[in-house]
């Protein structure tokens, strides 16, 4: 995985990293997620808000399942843990 973080520029644009104020970080799974990256920020630089957003939408909507498919995992955990400790509750609720 790489991480891409970038800063928050004039006008609400990315600007090169520094250690000062970061605004986001992600992390890329393959080198495909990479060259989009890559060429979001080429087409930032030379004011092709449109096609850099083409070139992250998909990056973005890997981030955002593997955040759902994360919530769900945790979900499910948190049932089976319930069904676990809910009849010992009731169990000791009865004495």
């Amino acid at each position: 995985m790489v991480a891409l973080c970038w800063t928050q520029g004039a006008a609400g644009l990315p600007t090169n990293t520094s250690n000062a104020d970061i605004r986001g970080c992600g992390l890329a799974k393959t080198s495909a997620h990479v060259h989009h990256a890559v060429r979001a920020r080429i087409c930032i630089e030379r004011g092709r808000y449109w096609q850099a957003e083409y070139w992250i939408s998909d990056a973005l909507l890997t981030a955002l399942r593997a955040a759902i498919d994360g919530l769900l995992q945790e979900a499910s955990d948190l049932q089976e843990s319930v069904a676990k400790v809910e009849p010992r509750l009731r169990e000791m609720m009865q004495r």
